[in-house]
């Protein structure tokens, strides 16, 4: 049984002090999600730009994942 679309992936909030650690976050999340045949809904995922000036961006599956300014869960 394959489960999509799955929030808790979604709303699991990868605090990081570097850009690179917050890579590192999620493929690790990425990996784990696929080890038990669950789907990340990339549609979904939003990296919060917060006090940085950094502009790599943070990749899932070699797909870039949207950044934005604000956030609001409902």
């Amino acid at each position: 049984m394959q489960l999509d679309d799955l929030n808790f992936t979604g709303d699991l909030a990868a605090l990081s002090d570097t850009r690179q650690h917050m890579q590192m976050k999620t493929t690790g999340e990425a990996a784990a999600s696929a080890s038990v045949y669950l789907n990340i809904n990339r549609g979904r995922i939003k990296i919060v730009k917060y006090n940085t000036e950094n502009t790599d961006a943070i990749k899932l599956d070699g797909e870039t994942l949207e950044e934005v300014e604000t956030l609001s869960l409902l």
